[in-house]
């Protein structure tokens, strides 16, 4: 379900929604780190292998919009060598690619205040 959400707002996991793939030849490697984003309170869409052709050397977000606060929490999970990407998301939400030197998942922010208004997929909550 699409959501505005006013500046001044916090941004925090539990409003964001992330698929999850593995670019690598680590078995288990998405269902892992979808796990890990689950417990820090993302909600996760699924997790699977990347679409067939998909090189990733570390980790990869897809996302609409590189600049936006979605993309720069989700980001804050992943560390520096993380790229954010203009692409046609696979799945629902923040596309999470991981390749083959992905290490973990680290503590990120636990919110984002918004600056600006901003439009999000969030989970429904009649589930």
């Amino acid at each position: 379900t699409d959501a505005r959400l006013s500046a001044g707002e916090a941004l925090t996991p539990e409003k964001v929604i992330v698929s999850v793939y593995n670019a690598s030849d680590r078995s288990g490697l998405a269902g892992d780190t979808a796990d890990k984003l689950a417990a820090q309170g993302f909600v996760v869409d699924e997790s699977a292998d990347a679409p067939a052709g998909t090189r990733v050397t570390v980790a990869e977000l897809w996302v609409d919009d590189p600049q936006g606060p979605v993309g720069q929490l989700v980001r804050s999970y992943f560390g520096k060598r993380v790229r954010l990407v203009k692409h046609e998301p696979e799945g629902l939400g923040v596309n999470v690619i991981l390749g083959p030197r992905f290490r973990a998942v680290v503590d990120g922010k636990k919110s984002i205040q918004l600056t600006d208004d901003v439009t999000v997929c969030v989970p429904n909550e009649t589930g």
